[in-house]
């Protein structure tokens, strides 16, 4: 089986970020990912990222005071709330170099497009039990260390196809394939033809992650005798690994389509929380992030792999319940 450990190293001179990752048994390298891709990139998500940064400092003056006040008005309490949620999202990808290697090739993709794919909306798949999980969904759990920070663990089952009948460069060769891609390409134009290469994370582009949250109530209002509602605004960072089910077809190679352990991901996200009665939430987040994959999975061969790194853009509603354990089970308790 697959181990889950590795080694994870980074240096950082003028002209690249070289990043590493060994994973044992595995014969995976990760090659360099060119500082000016990062740069180019990281402008397309600047205004997700500065509106995170700001409301993480909006949290970080905020007058505790204020909480208190707004706690004790509505006997709302934060800190020892678990939550549990589920949702849906949309994602979008900057162009990848996609590399290829194996017995007899070695190649690589140059600035591929790449989309996610939709399910179409409807009663089944979206809330049919046997199949709720096929569209792109985010599910997970949170729990409030204090009145303000939230610690959750999710998964953000995206998906990823590579887009065909478009025109990018090849460099590299392939030889004996039997097909008549045999040659050897110099960044030459080449039509990403469906008989030469299908590839998708469709099952998905599964991102399991760790994460940190800040949140700064700016709302609360009285809703009948017994219910209130509060507005929360937050903002946090969050890290894990990619494990994707990658569907490929490459050339005369027979189709692969297996979970695999291929890589990490990091994001900033902000967004905003509307709260009934403390246990029912509606949340709505955008978020950003960066992709590395140096160990994805072609064909049924250990030695045939791919690799690739892009940003990322996702926007998800989810829904949510919070119970109270602990403390703020009997700070609350009043408020039922």
């Amino acid at each position: 089986m697959f181990q889950s450990e590795f080694v994870f190293t980074i240096s950082i001179n003028e002209s690249e970020i070289i990043t590493k990752i060994i994973f044992l048994k595995s014969r995976s390298h990760v090659e360099s990912i060119p500082y000016q891709y990062i740069c180019a990139n990281m402008n397309r998500f600047k205004r997700l990222f500065s509106l995170t940064l700001a409301l993480i400092t909006l949290g970080a003056t905020a007058q505790t005071d204020d909480i208190k006040v707004s706690a004790e008005k509505f006997g709302f309490k934060r800190k020892g709330l678990l939550s549990m949620f589920w949702g849906w999202n949309r994602a979008f990808y900057t162009d990848s170099d996609i590399h290829f290697s194996g017995d007899n090739y070695n190649f690589t993709l140059l600035n591929v497009p790449g989309h996610d794919k939709q399910t179409q909306l409807g009663i089944d798949p979206y809330l049919k039990l046997n199949s709720i999980t096929i569209p792109q969904v985010n599910y997970g759990i949170g729990y409030f260390l204090t009145e303000k920070l939230e610690l959750t663990f999710r998964v953000d089952h995206m998906k990823y196809v590579m887009s065909n009948s478009v025109n990018v460069q090849m460099d590299g060769y392939i030889e004996n394939s039997g097909t008549q891609y045999d040659g050897v390409y110099d960044n030459e134009d080449f039509v990403l033809a469906y008989n030469f290469l299908s590839f998708e994370h469709t099952d998905g582009l599964n991102y399991i992650n760790f994460g940190l949250n800040r949140h700064v109530p700016i709302w609360s209002a009285i809703s009948g005798e017994n219910g209130f509602w509060n507005l929360d605004m937050f903002g946090g960072g969050a890290a894990g690994i990619l494990f994707p089910k990658t569907n490929t077809r490459l050339m005369k190679f027979d189709r692969y389509d297996e979970f695999h352990l291929a890589g990490y991901g990091l994001d900033l996200h902000a967004g905003a929380r509307i709260i009934y009665r403390r246990h029912y939430f509606i949340q709505v987040e955008g978020k950003s992030g960066f992709i590395n994959m140096p160990d994805i999975r072609t064909t049924t061969s250990e030695n045939d792999r791919a690799s690739q790194y892009f940003f990322f853009a996702q926007g998800n509603v989810t829904f949510g319940a919070m119970i109270a354990l602990g403390r703020a089970e009997k700070d609350s308790g009043k408020q039922k």
